[in-house]
């Protein structure tokens, strides 16, 4: 969601733009070493730390990460913002070559014409 004013607060009270992501396995699926970017240039703007719960996905659950440029509040903050004018989530395995989803909202489309789904 690039605009939340009202729908759903971080753990800092902030009600800034998130990203979901679903695990639609019946195993855990940890992101420790999976990168997510906004950039289709730059596919390792942001990698999953190892060693924290917080990358774990349960089996048909969901993360919530905050993509509010402020990664110092938690490995759950990214540290770049969505755009509310339109902007692309985009998830890469660890090798970081590998695209394994991809969404564009608004007017940012266009930077989501390279993907690859795996």
């Amino acid at each position: 969601m690039s605009f939340n004013s009202s729908v759903l607060a971080d753990n800092h009270s902030q009600f800034d733009p998130w990203i979901e992501i679903y695990n639609p396995n019946s195993d855990t699926l940890d992101l420790a070493g999976w990168f997510v970017s906004n950039d289709a240039g730059n596919s390792r703007k942001v990698r999953f730390t190892f060693g924290n719960d917080s990358t774990k996905i349960a089996p048909h659950g969901f993360k919530i990460l905050w993509a509010d440029n402020e990664a110092d509040q938690g490995i759950t903050h990214l540290n770049f913002r969505l755009s509310n004018q339109g902007d692309c989530v985009l998830l890469y395995k660890p090798d970081h070559t590998l695209l394994s989803d991809s969404v564009c909202i608004g007017r940012s489309r266009r930077k989501c014409i390279q993907r690859e789904k795996v």
